[in-house]
Formats: C-alpha cells, structure tokens, sequence
C-alpha cells in the first residue's frame, strides 16, 4: 500500500462523504472515477481517503496498519461501518401506491412519479409501466392508453408527454380568452359600438344580415391546434 501516485494525478471529482449519507451511493461513484482512469488497486485505497471528511475521515485514520489488503476489503469495511446511512429503498409494490391526485397536474404527477420510482431497487420495466398506467387519472390520456396501450414505461412517458403539452395549450388560449374578454369590456365602457364587427353579410346575399358567434369560432380554432398537436395515437 506504499505504492505512490503518478506526478500530475488528479483528485476525483465527487463531493466528500462525512458518514451521513448513503457509503453505497459513494462507493459507487468513486469507483466509476476509479474504473474510468484505470486507478492500480494500492492507489485506489490511497487516494479513498481523500474523498472522506468528518468523521468517515477520522474512521480511515484508525484502521489498524497492514488491516487490508485490497480495495474490496476497505470497501468492505467501509460499508459495513456507516450502512445506517443507508437509504432503505422502498419495495416495487410501494410504485403501485402512487397515483395522480385531484388537484395534480398530468406534469406534476409524472415528475412526481419519477421521483419516487428511484426510490425502488430491483424494478423492471413492465412493473414501472403498470404502475404509470394505473396511477394517471388525466381523462385524456386514460382513453388514450385504452385505445392502445403503451409496451414500454419510455413510450408511455412519451405519449404522457404530448399530453402535457397540449394541456398548456389549452391554459394558453383560455388565456388569450381572458384577455379577449377583458378587452371587449374595456371597449364597452369607453362606449365603442360592440356589435359591428359581428353582423356580416350572410353567405347566401340578398343583403340580410346574419350575427356569427366570434365565441364558437374562436372555440373550433383553439381545439382544431389542440386536436392537430396530439394527433391521432396509432
């Protein structure tokens, strides 16, 4: 374990572990670090310590001399002395118990989602899948899975997706509806005449008049850009 470090060798790049968190999380990154610049076995166990503070420093410093003899066996030690930092992760049944609430956005649940799906060890795609599909509540997209239904929990999130965005659309134009709205009353009451622009001349001639509904139009146009981003999920 004498064995000393190249000149110019750099320290990994990983923030320092105190003893609070989780050793596993640390371990791995530092052995990625370690892997990635082909670190020599005397070296790796050398330089461990420099990714240590607090007291998981203190710790290394009272290893006993000539105790270990490979970086398996300091990993091991290691581990074994701060695993109550250990993340307990959360079993795949737990996935099945996340569900899009009342007043949650399809956005939110579906961040929310992910966040929580890191949590679980072990799970598989299918068991991700299921979960997803059964927690949506967003009606659109509820019929959209039962017209066809996604094969991977990647093609879900992407039809959830194009969901999200057509549902900022929708928030979109009643905005714009808003503030169509507010504008005719500020017209209103400034006394501009309200009711010009919506008689026109009907498509038949004869000179009668006819009143379109600017209301239904805008309505057909806001739902014909809806309509045309989703598409049709073939």
């Amino acid at each position: 374990m004498k064995e000393k470090a190249r000149p110019k060798f750099k320290l990994p790049a990983i923030a320092e572990y105190d003893g609070s968190a989780d050793p596993i999380d640390h371990l791995d990154a530092y052995r990625e670090w370690a892997d990635i610049y082909d670190i020599r076995e005397a070296i790796r166990c050398r330089v461990f310590s420099f990714t240590l503070t607090g007291s998981a420093r203190n710790w290394f410093r009272q290893l006993k001399r000539n105790s270990i003899s490979s970086f398996k066996e300091l990993a091991e030690a290691f581990v074994t002395q701060f695993v109550g930092g250990r993340v307990k992760s959360k079993p795949v049944t737990y996935l099945l118990t996340i569900k899009q609430k009342a007043t949650e956005s399809l956005k939110e649940y579906v961040a929310r989602f992910n966040e929580e799906k890191l949590q679980v060890e072990g799970l598989t795609d299918a068991v991700a899948l299921i979960a997803f599909v059964s927690g949506v509540k967003d009606e659109r997209l509820v019929f959209s899975f039962g017209k066809r239904t996604p094969g991977t929990f990647m093609e879900a999130l992407s039809r959830a997706q194009k969901y999200m965005s057509a549902g900022e659309l929708i928030h979109l134009s009643r905005d714009l509806e808003r503030e169509r709205a507010n504008y005719s009353t500020k017209r209103e009451r400034r006394g501009e005449k309200r009711h010009r622009s919506s008689w026109e001349r009907s498509d038949s001639g004869h000179g009668r008049l006819v009143q379109r509904d600017p209301q239904l139009k805008f309505e057909k146009s806001r739902m014909s850009i809806i309509e045309a981003y989703v598409g049709k999920d073939k």
